[in-house]
């Protein structure tokens, strides 16, 4: 993992960093290029301490980078490149997570269906699980950027106010009303859909 860096540390400056950050955002493949070189390594290791697979933390970590090259027009909110990163694997680190334990849990109880053949009343169908998902996934997407963002922290990530209103800069009070509000919106967006 001993890449050759351009910078003499793993970490560089606030100045280098915004410097690299603009580059970016106006498409230079070399300060990408640069980026990736400083923090794949770091943010690989980080997404295996959390999946503990070797496959899955550089898929995650890779698509993380290919995600802000995607949307580098968007770099204008982000103060720290390395913090953005880390936070991007956290957060897709966990939902693989979770995905995870989804298919083990319906795997147990299609297997227990199997061996008993019933159904447990507990565990829906793999097609009513994909049902509700995609209707709540599609019921966010209607809601605000900022809202999308809030609960995805809140509930996804299973943050606090307190931590959702300091990534957003705002007080834990308000990060409070923002998801309360989305939670609001989103049930009103799900009953119009029934």
């Amino acid at each position: 993992m001993g890449r050759d860096r351009p910078y003499p540390d793993a970490d560089i400056d606030q100045d280098q960093e915004r410097v690299l950050l603009a580059r970016i955002r106006d498409g230079d493949e070399q300060a990408f290029t640069t980026l990736v070189t400083l923090y794949l390594d770091a943010v690989t290791v980080f997404a295996f301490y959390i999946v503990r697979s070797h496959d899955a933390a550089e898929d995650i970590a890779q698509s993380v980078f290919v995600s802000l090259w995607e949307g580098r027009h968007n770099l204008d909110a982000v103060r720290s490149a390395k913090s953005y990163l880390f936070r991007s694997v956290r957060n897709r680190a966990l939902d693989e997570q979770k995905a995870n334990a989804i298919r083990a849990r319906y795997s147990a109880a299609m297997q227990a269906e199997a061996e008993t053949g019933t159904r447990s009343a507990a565990a829906p169908s793999i097609e009513e699980a994909l049902l509700t998902a995609s209707t709540v996934q599609a019921a966010m997407l209607q809601l605000s950027e900022r809202h999308q963002v809030a609960l995805r922290l809140r509930i996804h990530d299973e943050m606090t106010h307190a931590e959702i209103g300091e990534i957003l800069e705002i007080s834990p009070e308000t990060a409070q009303r923002l998801v309360s509000r989305a939670v609001a919106n989103l049930r009103k967006i799900l009953r119009l859909s029934d």
